[in-house]
């Protein structure tokens, strides 16, 4: 038997389209042992997969960003300078497949951010990773404990953030809907 999937984005009042407003969560009744990258790289397939970068720094957004959209052609990248930002924007529009989460934001923190997240039913299934220069274990228990996806490192060199960012589409969706052991938890 052969099941065709098609995951679209559409612009509003473009009914034509079918629309799924979380695209690992479908995805993963169909395949959750593929990776991410395979399925955003198929040019055959309609699937885009949209997601957020949350972070104060405009050059990492950048960086990341550029790194990301070297994966595939098929990702749709929103871009949010703060926590605040980044609800509101989970509030007013549709929400995303996946969000990268700066752990240190002036304002409202990417822990108190998380905790927003996990705590509005709307939001609280979304894949969250959480990344920072830091590797303090209590950030990261805090991060792992409010129940981040997955806690990022973030690298200091472009090439090293390419690398970082293979590694989470490396990930197969159900990787990375669920929560690994805390001693997997950390990617480098």
């Amino acid at each position: 038997m052969n099941t065709t999937l098609q995951i679209s984005t559409t612009e509003k009042g473009n009914p034509s389209l079918l629309l799924f407003s979380n695209f690992f969560s479908v995805l993963n009744s169909f395949a959750p042992f593929h990776k991410i990258r395979e399925l955003v790289s198929d040019q055959s397939q309609s699937k885009t997969l949209h997601l957020i970068i949350t972070d104060d720094d405009s050059d990492d957004q950048e960086l990341f960003s550029m790194a990301i959209s070297e994966i595939s052609n098929n990702i749709k990248i929103s871009l949010a300078e703060n926590g605040s930002d980044l609800i509101k924007m989970l509030q007013e529009k549709e929400l995303p497949d996946l969000i990268f989460l700066d752990l240190n934001m002036p304002g409202m923190n990417g822990i108190e951010c998380l905790m927003k997240i996990r705590n509005n039913p709307k939001s609280a299934g979304l894949p969250v990773l959480i990344y920072s220069t830091s590797a303090n274990p209590e950030q990261i228990d805090e991060a792992y404990n409010h129940g981040a996806n997955y806690y990022l490192q973030k690298p200091c060199s472009y090439r090293d953030i390419q690398n970082l960012v293979s590694k989470v589409f490396a990930l197969s969706v159900d990787q990375l809907l669920n929560q690994p052991e805390r001693a997997d938890f950390l990617v480098r």
